[in-house]
């Protein structure tokens, strides 16, 4: 469990760090082609998903991150 968790943290991190290189546009494209995968996903499961406790958490914080982001005032 415990390296599970150190995994997907690393991972994240990798992410955010590659996240910084990509202009506005390719991240806006990245969410769409992100998105459709996860459309295709859910109409070829029979079940639903169960993600563990280390996905949940890593949701959690990236949407609580998204959250303060969208609340900024923008100048």
């Amino acid at each position: 469990m415990f390296w599970s968790v150190v995994a997907i943290v690393f991972s994240a991190l990798l992410d955010l760090f590659n996240l910084r290189a990509l202009s506005s546009n390719e991240k806006d494209l990245e969410i769409l082609i992100l998105r459709h995968q996860l459309d295709i996903i859910e109409r070829k499961q029979t079940h639903p998903m169960r993600p563990s406790k280390a996905e949940k958490l890593t949701l959690s914080v990236l949407t609580s991150k998204l959250k303060l982001a969208s609340d900024k005032p923008t100048s």
